[in-house]
């Protein structure tokens, strides 16, 4: 079986919203109102089916950096900003052909 893989924001540029407060606040509150045994239950097969299926989509993503690039590039330090810098590359480039 073939799982094909979706392409998601990186966890460096989006952090990735797990519902583990979700799941407590519920058993709390469960807990708290002395919920029957049948609610534990729905409630827990909610929740597990939950997370089953977040864990699932983080094995098949491939994460993509949205703000990805080159360092050599980046000439942060002179003060030329990313087109000047991609400039000067391809002239630098052009010239030694």
């Amino acid at each position: 079986m073939i799982m094909k893989t979706e392409k998601v924001i990186s966890t460096k540029n989006l952090p990735v919203k797990m519902p583990i407060w979700s799941s407590i606040t519920a058993a709390l509150a469960l807990d708290h109102w002395n919920a029957p045994e049948w609610l534990w239950g729905a409630v827990g097969l909610f929740f597990i089916l939950g997370w089953v299926v977040i864990i699932i989509s983080m094995v098949k993503q491939e994460k993509v950096d949205v703000f990805e690039y080159d360092i050599k590039d980046q000439s942060t330090t002179s003060g030329n900003s990313k087109f000047q810098a991609k400039l000067k590359k391809a002239l630098t480039k052009a010239q030694e052909q």
